[in-house]
């Protein structure tokens, strides 16, 4: 940015004046800037630059051209600042520092940690965690359904180092990959496992808590090894004996678990409950929300977004935004909006700077999401920035693949 620009309170510009000049975002000169010829400002205008900047509710104007509005026009003090211009506030940076509420603990840390896993190193760890989840599942059913304690163990362990070692975003990248049919219930339940972790690390769990909801995550489905494949993967709508079928497995698990010794109740509640809802219909007992543990609640969380993210035979995948949108508006009622909160805020920073694909066809780059319109972020494709809608709308994130080779050829 060349010319010196001032803080502009954006309801402190006048409706109706005419503005000719580059509207920016930030001091900053790679952000966003608007280049205003004789625009007039209106209160739609406001609106949308205050979704740009939210949280904050200033843009910034270049100086000289500030000078030449009216006092009437421009109703903000008319004194300006020092020649050099010191604030360093960027829209990123405020985000940042606002902390959710509703429940003691959780917070969005001011800067990401630095990761020490490399983008392929953290795809080559999760292939890893995917084959041990696949391993302990195939031998689950192999074994008249007892449960490895060590196995299960190492799993853990190692979701958990993942989650130290990798930027949030890596671990996202691999939950939101595609995946194949036949890899869904492994691949669910190691997903699970790690939303789970993120969770918790978002919590501030202490050591023991976090062990005990990572492998509420990996365990909550193994009653499906019960059911019958043909019902699990029904392309179609199931009957109602098929569904009472289905809505049977969190008992499953929880019986797999105690005939294997498990008697841990914090894990055991966990598990057999995370299919209970607030208003007491959910199932297999129907119990109402002061009965549901604190790491059901959770799992339900992170069970609802791996299985709409995810791609099946009975239904398309849905965009990471659309199901934030859907927990943010209580479409899932049955959800503890406390720990839905603190999923959607922590989730808005790890969605920033993706890349998407938009429903023309084109890809752009999420640049601002705010919690008002988790539906339509603000992107930029190219030189375009693009305030999306139901006529241009983000259809499904842009994962990077990861070969196995080229992990191989970096070693």
């Amino acid at each position: 940015m060349t010319a010196l620009c001032v803080p502009v309170v954006i309801d402190d510009l006048q409706t109706g004046i005419i503005l000719n000049c580059r509207i920016y975002s930030s001091p900053r000169s790679d952000d966003l800037y608007f280049i205003c010829e004789n625009a007039t400002i209106t209160n739609d205008m406001k609106r949308r630059l205050k979704r740009i900047v939210y949280p904050d509710d200033r843009v910034f104007i270049p100086q000289k051209y500030l000078e030449t509005l009216t006092a009437a026009q421009y109703r903000g003090p008319i004194a300006m600042p020092p020649p050099l211009l010191k604030e360093t506030w960027s829209p990123q940076e405020q985000v940042e520092k606002k902390q959710p509420g509703g429940l003691p603990g959780m917070s969005i840390p001011a800067t990401a940690k630095k990761a020490t896993k490399t983008l392929e190193e953290t795809a080559l760890q999760y292939r890893t965690s995917k084959y041990k989840a696949s391993a302990m599942l195939d031998e689950l059913a192999a074994n008249n359904f007892k449960v490895d304690e060590k196995q299960t163990e190492d799993i853990a362990q190692m979701v958990q180092q993942q989650l130290e070692e990798s930027d949030v975003s890596f671990v996202m990248h691999n939950i939101n990959s595609m995946r194949n049919v036949d890899e869904y219930l492994y691949t669910h339940s190691l997903n699970v496992a790690m939303l789970n972790g993120l969770m918790a690390n978002w919590l501030k769990f202490d050591k023991e808590k976090r062990d005990e909801l990572v492998k509420v995550g990996l365990l909550h489905d193994i009653g499906k090894l019960k059911i019958s494949p043909d019902i699990l993967n029904k392309p179609g709508k199931l009957t109602p004996q098929e569904f009472e079928e289905i809505k049977k497995h969190p008992f499953y698990s929880f019986e797999m678990l105690l005939n294997s010794g498990q008697k841990n109740e914090a894990i055991l509640k966990g598990i057999v409950q995370h299919h209970e809802k607030l208003n007491g219909s959910g199932y297999p007992c129907g119990l109402n929300v002061n009965q549901i543990s604190e790491y059901s609640k959770i799992t339900a969380i992170s069970d609802i977004y791996d299985a709409m993210v995810a791609r099946r035979v009975y239904k398309d995948a849905h965009s990471p935004f659309e199901i934030l949108d859907s927990f943010a508006k209580g479409v899932y009622s049955e959800l503890d909006m406390g720990y839905a909160k603190l999923f959607i805020d922590c989730m808005i920073q790890e969605l920033k700077e993706k890349n998407v694909l938009l429903s023309d066809g084109s890809s752009a780059k999420v640049k601002y999401i705010t919690k008002d319109l988790l539906l339509y972020p603000i992107v930029a494709s190219g030189d375009r920035v693009i305030e999306t809608s139901p006529d241009i709308h983000i259809v499904s994130l842009i994962n990077e693949e990861v070969s196995l080779d080229s992990i191989i050829s970096n070693k």
